[in-house]
């Protein structure tokens, strides 16, 4: 096949397979959806700006190559492309900067480092430990540790040998000082550690303050002492350097350095040179331990900038778009995700997570990269505690999380689909756009938890959950429902979902005395509230659910919690009124439906204008059912439905025009790909539990079947 760099050449839906294309030029971009480069030698491949959806690079040896800016989104209606595949890839020293990798699958893909930037590692760690043994001990155990790839903290045994290896080293530069320069030169080599030790504290203090003294004063000072105390002590060492001429004539007599000490007249100089390095050497190395271990904070900055350099050139994902992206069983040790937008993204069982510089995400917890990569909370309280940390993203499906507190954590976007969270603490956290479909929340706290519209909260497992804290002396939090009461299935789902509504819940044990005052109540308290009504809905044999709209930015919290303390209140305080006590044999979903007419009836702007119901006729319409629910479609939901009617007419238009050969399928996937997903959030609240065939009514003839098929498809996604 003859490779030339030609426009005209077509590379989509191509079998590449096998073949050797190392530094090739041809691929910038170009289209190369769908296209199979499987065990290919890429090695050097320039792919910037290529389109690659669908593109398979699995087992392909990528080492060098660049996928800057390439696009792994489709914006056509080919729906039969997979996502791009990099499956056991090689990718050491490739470059992701600025790609959108969308749903890509890195599974056992191994990152790492490029040939060129290890020597340049190396010899920038060589150089270093020629500086002191201070330094030369921190470097040789940072650059073993990442050459081992242990993702234990280095042992002892260890530390020791590679502390003996600087003393080593810098003895003998110390001696070849000594013989090749002056005497002096030896304590310019003692000083530069000394710079170095004040360097480290330099920076200890800034990230000190940057935490707000987040550790102990005992665990500072551990870390802090001994650093100040090698400070000391190499002070001293050349304060007093001629003091130690005697002794070092005794301590070298009748050894190789003998000759040096009365040769180079060194006065001391090469004893203090020794003695710095015995007590640098050993610091330095427990100081670089502590420093991977995270056991002395105040040190960990440097063990993150040794891996930023070294990751400088490895396999770069800085700035890219890995929103739902796959790296399970990856080995990552050298990437770098700086910037990298890492949505619901899925590290289950990825290797060397540590080796990584992970900038500013919830990667960058060491708790956390353990947790994303197990899916498994430690047994130990503080690894449990992850409240006030920013996850936004991430992935924990099906993840065991018992007993773990989030309180005030930023979980946005996460994926908690059947995640056990059981009796966690989810206390101001934020839920925004997350999916907690099928997850277990029995015992959870969820006091002044934020979720919105978007919060997905289907098919939730929860018999009871906690509340506000109780006031005064009352211990505890308040438990809904009350003890021995438990949410029947589905009530958590339909009463915790949030729009811009309320959600008041009603029982058929509740006083119905009560009942009125809190209705009354909330309409007294509340003339804003406007479109009011929207559902009345029986959840099981004994519980109601009445949905409110209310403006925006209304505080919903306050109002349900204002309607609950009225019912509660009025309990106490009524004995049953005589009306309310001929209705005590009603059908309980009648009941609550004379009670809004006549609780209501005082209150006309209650229910939206122009709203499609009849109340004199909503209990004969349910008379004798107790699995209910009534759908209150306001003016402003018939606009919407409309809006949305008219939309898609008009891309169905546009489409005929482009293409009018389309299929039904094509033309339900071009329209979803076009419509905003405002519009079709809107079009689901408008319906409210409804089907497709509401919208009917708005579309023109020829486009009735294919725009409810549209709808239908928003309403039941595959």
């Amino acid at each position: 096949m003859n490779y030339k760099n030609s426009p005209k050449k077509p590379f989509r839906n191509q079998n590449y397979s096998g073949q050797d294309l190392r530094g090739k030029k041809f691929f910038i971009g170009q289209d190369i959806q769908g296209s199979n480069f499987s065990d290919a030698n890429l090695q050097g491949v320039d792919f910037s700006s290529a389109k690659i959806r669908g593109a398979n690079f699995c087992g392909a040896n990528l080492r060098g190559a660049k996928f800057n800016y390439v696009s792994s989104i489709s914006v056509e209606t080919d729906t039969s492309l997979d996502e791009v595949d990099f499956t056991n890839a090689k990718i050491q020293g490739t470059d992701f900067t600025e790609a959108v990798l969308q749903n890509a699958n890195f599974t056992e893909a191994k990152a790492g480092l490029s040939l060129y930037w290890r020597l340049i590692v190396f010899l920038f760690s060589f150089i270093l430990c020629l500086f002191s043994a201070f330094p030369a001990a921190i470097i040789s155990t940072f650059s073993l540790h990442f050459l081992r790839g242990s993702h234990r903290r280095p042992s002892f045994l260890f530390l020791m040998l590679t502390g003996l290896v600087s003393v080593v080293i810098t003895v003998a530069i110390r001696t070849l000082l000594i013989i090749s320069a002056p005497n002096y030169a030896t304590i310019i080599h003692v000083i530069l550690g000394i710079i170095a030790i004040i360097m480290t504290l330099f920076g200890a203090a800034i990230t000190m303050v940057m935490n707000d003294f987040e550790d102990d004063l005992s665990s500072i000072l551990s870390a802090t002492l001994p650093l100040l105390f090698l400070l000391v002590v190499l002070i001293g060492l050349i304060i007093f350097t001629e003091t130690l001429k005697p002794l070092e004539e005794l301590v070298f007599r009748k050894t190789y350095f003998q000759s040096i000490v009365l040769s180079n007249k060194t006065n001391g100089a090469l004893l203090a040179g020794v003695f710095g390095a015995l007590i640098g050497a050993p610091i330095g190395c427990w100081f670089s331990g502590s420093a991977i271990a995270e056991d002395k904070k105040v040190f960990y900055w440097l063990w993150k900038i040794y891996i930023w350099f070294v990751t400088y050139k490895g396999t770069l994902f800085n700035e890219a778009d890995i929103t739902d992206a796959i790296f399970a069983s990856a080995t990552l040790k050298g990437a770098n995700f700086k910037g990298a937008k890492v949505i619901r993204t899925r590290w289950k069982g990825v290797k060397h997570l540590e080796f990584t510089y992970t900038g500013n995400n919830y990667l960058k917890y060491p708790k956390i990269r353990q947790l994303a990569t197990t899916l498994v909370v430690g047994e130990k309280t503080k690894d449990r505690k992850f409240d006030g940390l920013n996850l936004e993203g991430i992935y924990l499906e099906k993840a065991t999380l018992s007993c773990t507190n989030f309180s005030g954590a930023n979980l946005n976007h996460a994926n908690l689909r059947y995640a056990i969270l059981l009796e966690a603490d989810l206390t101001q956290a934020k839920l925004n756009n997350a999916d907690l479909t099928g997850a277990s929340l029995t015992g959870a706290c969820i006091d002044n938890w934020t979720t919105d519209q978007t919060t997905i909260l289907n098919e939730v497992i929860c018999e009871y959950i906690y509340l506000e804290k109780l006031p005064g002396n009352m211990s505890g939090w308040r438990r809904s429902p009350p003890q021995p009461n438990n949410f029947e299935p589905g009530y958590f789902e339909n009463f915790y979902r949030k729009d811009n509504v309320i959600y008041l819940p009603i029982s058929k044990n509740d006083d119905r005395q009560a009942l009125e005052d809190a209705f009354s109540h909330l309409v007294k308290q509340n003339p804003g509230i406007r479109n009011a009504l929207t559902e009345i809905k029986m959840i099981g044999d004994n519980n109601v659910l009445v949905t409110i709209r209310v403006p925006k930015n209304t505080d919903k919290g306050k109002i349900e919690q204002e309607f609950e303390q009225t019912k509660q209140e009025g309990k106490q305080k009524h004995q049953l009124h005589s009306e309310l006590e001929k209705r005590y044999n009603e059908p309980f979903f009648q009941f609550i439906l004379d009670l809004i007419k006549e609780v209501m009836s005082s209150t006309p702007q209650f229910f939206a204008p122009n709203s499609n119901i009849n109340i004199a006729n909503m209990a004969g319409k349910v008379k004798g059912s107790q699995n209910s629910t009534l759908h209150i479609n306001s003016q402003e939901h018939r606009q919407t439905l409309a809006e949305a009617a008219s939309e898609i007419q008009n891309l169905l238009k546009q489409l005929e025009q482009s293409n009018p050969t389309a299929t039904d399928a094509e033309k339900v996937a071009y329209v979803n790909e076009k419509t905003a997903p405002t519009l079709k959030s809107r079009v689901l609240s408008a319906l409210q539990g409804g089907s497709e065939a509401a919208i009917e009514e708005f579309l023109s003839n020829p486009y009735i079947n294919v725009g409810k098929a549209i709808v239908k498809g928003w309403i039941k996604p595959e």
